[in-house]
C-alpha cells in the first residue's frame, strides 16, 4: 500500500473507528489501542485499497470483530480469575482433609503391601489403636514380636513415605 495513501486513510478514519469500537467497549484507551492495531495488520498485510466502500467496510468490520474479540476474552479471564478465586477461598479444613484422606490412601497401600503378619500387627496397633499387650494377647505372639512386627512396619513405611506421612499415625 502506497504510505500516501495509507496516511489518508489514516488520518479520515482513524476517529470514527475509534468512537464505533468506544461504543463497543466502553473504554476509549481499549478503542484507540483496536483501531491502532487495525492500521498495522492493514499496512503490514499490504492491503490495497483501490474502492474506497470497500476500505470503510474492511475497516469497520475488522475494528468491530476484534472489539467483541476483546470483549470475549476478558468475559473468559474474568471466569478464570473467579474460579481461581473460589478455589482459593476454600476453607483450609478442606484440604487438610483431602490431604489427609490422600495421605491415608497412600499408606493403606503400602501397609498392603506388607508381609502379611507385619500388615496385621501394625493395623492392629496403629489403626484399630490395641495396646502393643492387647496385640500379643489376640495374636498368641509375644510382646517383642509385637515391637518387632511395628517397628519393621514403621521402617517400610519410611523407606516409601516421608516422614510428614509417618506423623499421622503417631497421635
Amino acid at each position: 500500500m502506497d504510505a500516501i495513501l495509507f496516511k489518508a486513510i489514516f488520518k479520515e478514519h482513524y476517529q470514527p473507528l475509534s468512537n464505533m469500537a468506544f461504543r463497543i467497549l466502553n473504554d476509549f484507551a481499549k478503542a484507540e489501542d483496536v483501531v491502532q492495531d487495525v492500521f498495522v495488520k492493514v499496512w503490514y498485510d499490504d492491503i490495497s485499497f483501490d474502492d474506497h466502500t470497500k476500505t470503510l467496510g474492511y475497516l469497520y468490520t475488522m475494528v468491530k470483530n476484534r472489539s467483541y474479540e476483546i470483549i470475549r476474552l476478558e468475559s473468559k479471564e474474568k471466569n478464570i480469575v473467579q474460579n481461581a478465586s473460589y478455589i482459593n477461598k476454600l476453607p483450609s479444613v478442606e484440604i487438610d482433609e483431602i490431604e489427609k484422606w490422600s495421605l491415608l490412601n497412600s499408606v493403606y497401600a503400602h501397609i498392603r503391601q506388607m508381609p502379611p503378619k507385619t500388615a496385621e500387627v501394625f493395623t492392629e496397633a496403629k489403626i484399630n489403636g490395641l495396646s502393643y499387650a492387647q496385640i500379643a494377647a489376640k495374636l498368641d505372639i509375644s510382646l517383642k514380636t509385637v515391637e518387632a512386627h511395628v517397628t519393621k512396619a514403621y521402617k517400610m513405611l519410611r523407606k516409601d513415605l516421608n516422614e510428614q506421612k509417618i506423623k499421622v499415625f503417631n497421635t
